[in-house]
């Protein structure tokens, strides 16, 4: 049976959790690694001699550097920066506690200085290229290669034939490979079953640009939304999670509150029909927030 995990932080002397302690703000806890090895990791530099780190423990985000704790979504809207803050904040998967605020400071593990990340040649990936600025989705796509402790697969370099592999956020997300595409497609369909169409609401290029580095390009509904450089498989899946939470624009007026017909011709040449929405043929394809279909966000 699975044990519930615990609402304190294991850390010590941290009383983050406990009943009748009062914060200044609310703290994130964050759950230890399934994976044996890396949870050992975390209870060395943790220093519990008398409890061990178990699976449904909790540390809070006072142990971790800010560089492990990820507070807004980050995406390329129209060639610009657009931040959506997490409901929670989450750790990166390479996080690992080094802070000690409760303890003797020698406890403490003084990482080195995080690296500025390296200038690259622009990927040559085949098909139309954009020319807006790449996206760091997360901090999760920054420099990994920094934590010299963490070897197991899934921090490690990534590989053509583990691009093939990954997970996807749900049953409904499919692998593509293509004949002179060095790489793959992950997609998330809808069907007309009508018709028998398919077509693809998301898709995730993963190209091998150079050796055990990949770019990635998401689409939403044909539009580029973001695009970045992976290294390890998690941040290969975390590219995947990311173009799951894209949030998709409703469009402008549904098909069936108005037809073509009623379009004049200026407008019937701005827009574009998807899904039984009219769209302008410059949305961007993503919200910032969830909503209903509006007329003066796109029919202007």
């Amino acid at each position: 049976m699975t044990k519930v995990r615990l609402r304190h932080c294991y850390a010590p002397g941290c009383r983050t959790g406990y009943a009748g302690v009062k914060a200044d703000r609310k703290l994130s806890l964050f759950s230890v690694p399934k994976d044996e090895r890396r949870r050992k990791i975390w209870e060395r530099n943790l220093h519990r001699s008398d409890k061990a780190l178990e699976e449904n423990c909790a540390v809070c985000e006072l142990q971790f550097e800010d560089r492990y704790i990820l507070r807004d979504y980050v995406h390329i809207i129209d060639g610009k920066e657009v931040r959506i803050a997490r409901g929670v904040p989450a750790r990166t998967p390479d996080a690992v506690p080094t802070i000690l605020p409760n303890a003797p400071k020698y406890l403490s593990t003084k990482l080195p200085p995080k690296r500025t990340p390296r200038k690259r040649e622009a990927p040559t990936v085949p098909g139309p290229q954009n020319s807006k600025k790449a996206c760091t989705s997360t901090p999760v796509d920054d420099d990994f290669e920094s934590q010299d402790d963490v070897h197991d697969v899934s921090t490690a370099s990534l590989k053509l034939e583990n691009l093939r592999e990954l997970r996807t956020p749900s049953k409904y997300w499919a692998v593509h490979q293509f004949p002179g595409y060095e790489g793959t497609v992950y997609t998330l369909s809808q069907l007309d079953t009508c018709s028998g169409t398919v077509t693809s609401e998301r898709a995730v290029l993963c190209h091998m640009s150079v050796i055990e580095q990949a770019s990635y390009k998401t689409f939403l509904n044909g539009k580029p939304v973001s695009e970045g450089l992976v290294r390890t498989v998690l941040q290969a899946e975390e590219a995947l999670l990311q173009a799951s939470k894209f949030l998709k624009c409703p469009g402008a007026l549904s098909t069936s509150s108005i037809s073509e017909e009623d379009l004049t011709t200026k407008l019937l040449g701005q827009t574009t029909v998807l899904d039984g929405s009219f769209y302008n043929k410059k949305c961007a394809g993503t919200t910032a927030a969830e909503g209903n279909l509006e007329s003066k966000s796109h029919a202007k």
